[in-house]
């Protein structure tokens, strides 16, 4: 996202950077609100892992945040 948004910023900053580009361009509302919704959950997700569970995931939430990732940022390649 930094490299598509052309910053600097952490997860959280972009994610707000990313709705406001989103709007400008009149994407669809409820697609942005999908949008918006699944990285602010994969943030405090990370977060969560990260600080209280050592990022120790099971090989199935891993899988599935991967293809997660994936097709947001697909989406974001495409749309950005």
């Amino acid at each position: 996202m930094k490299f598509k948004l052309n910053n600097g910023k952490g997860l959280d900053a972009s994610i707000s950077e990313l709705q406001k580009k989103l709007k400008e361009d009149k994407r669809d509302p409820q697609l942005r609100n999908i949008i918006f919704a699944t990285l602010n959950y994969l943030d405090t997700y990370f977060n969560e892992n990260s600080k209280h569970k050592d990022g120790d995931i099971d090989e199935s939430e891993n899988e599935y945040l991967i293809y997660q990732i994936g097709v947001l940022m697909r989406y974001v390649n495409k749309a950005v």
